[in-house]
């Protein structure tokens, strides 16, 4: 069974958005919905829309292009969490818990 991700493509000739659908494998789905759930939920439609919008402009849709495109597009809604190494405050971590 296939899934589809709605790519809304900008036109050069106007400013409306013409929508392409991509038609992916319930696989390929629910690796890009798995990639999206470490992002903050209020960012998961716009990495999603950014996903689609990327595999629509590809020529031929296949899991390798389906995994490239999640790493390139994830960096750029993913923000990693602090380090608390980086603070150098004392007390922090496992031996300075004393």
């Amino acid at each position: 069974m296939a899934s589809s991700l709605l790519a809304k493509t900008r036109s050069s000739a106007s400013d409306e958005l013409p929508q392409k659908l991509v038609r992916l494998t319930d696989a390929q789905m629910n690796a890009i919905w798995a990639a999206a759930h470490p992002l903050p939920r209020d960012r998961w439609s716009d990495f999603l829309a950014d996903a689609a919008r990327e595999l629509a402009a590809l020529p031929v849709i296949g899991d390798g292009a389906v995994f490239r495109t999640i790493m390139v597009v994830q960096r750029r809604y993913f923000d990693p969490p602090a380090d608390a190494r980086a603070t150098n405050r004392p007390g922090v971590g496992k031996y300075g818990r004393g």
